[in-house]
């Protein structure tokens, strides 16, 4: 229940950054926020030691490995198109330097990250078979794909790029 906390809060913090982005604050927020998300993938990290809770057939297991490979190799191919510092939100507090990323795999999933995110998760609780994973995941969906896209989203933002 920690952990959920701690995600909820920290995809708070980002947000209230980038809905309050000022080039003067671009430097706090990426320094605090950088820390906290680092923190909270190394609890993640973690917390796939805990005892399995849930059993499933080995194709299961294999299928759930291949759907976290899925999310992991979504997740380094956005990090690649975008760096550290847009992944971190500048383009809130730089605007006039951002442009609008939308071919390759933008084209066809708004955030495609946080899809990645959701995968890892959704595949770890088949292959581990953690429930925990599964909760994650849907954390996951409600705090990064709905809750923080629709501020980080251009046509909902209020400081769109």
């Amino acid at each position: 229940m920690a952990l959920f906390i701690f995600f909820a809060l920290v995809t708070l913090s980002h947000a209230m950054f980038l809905l309050k982005a000022k080039k003067s604050l671009w430097e706090l927020h990426f320094a605090l926020n950088s820390i906290l998300w680092s923190a909270l993938l190394t609890w993640l990290g973690f917390a796939q030691f805990q005892d399995t809770d849930l059993l499933f057939s080995e194709p299961v297991k294999w299928a759930g490995l291949l759907i976290a490979v899925a999310g992991v190799f979504l997740v380094f191919r956005v990090a690649t198109v975008l760096n550290l510092e847009e992944l971190m939100g500048r383009r809130f507090f730089y605007p006039s330097e951002s442009k609008k990323i939308d071919g390759g795999i933008f084209k066809y999933l708004n955030n495609p990250m946080y899809d990645g995110f959701i995968l890892i998760l959704v595949g770890l609780g088949f292959y581990l078979g953690l429930s925990f994973d599964f909760y994650l995941a849907g954390a996951s969906f409600i705090l990064l794909n709905v809750f923080l896209a629709s501020v980080e989203n251009y046509k909902f933002s209020l400081n769109p790029f």
